[in-house]
């Protein structure tokens, strides 16, 4: 499981971009739509997605893993 944290100015096209990333490698997403901030809740294995491919993403500000319990 990881967090994506979206830059402020991220358009929803780089957002959109973001949840069809995941979605492809077969995760579930929840997104968080701010104010300030969108964030997307990557919600599986984040073993099987390259961490570094998804902060080199137009619109991300940074991926924060979530480790298990």
């Amino acid at each position: 499981m990881m967090i994506v944290i979206m830059r402020a100015d991220a358009s929803m096209r780089e957002k959109s971009a973001g949840i069809a990333r995941a979605e492809d490698f077969g995760f579930k997403v929840h997104l968080s739509d701010g104010k300030e901030r969108t964030i997307i809740g990557i919600i599986g294995d984040s073993a099987a997605i390259n961490r570094e491919q998804i902060e080199r993403m137009s619109g991300v500000e940074r991926v924060v893993p979530i480790l298990k319990p």
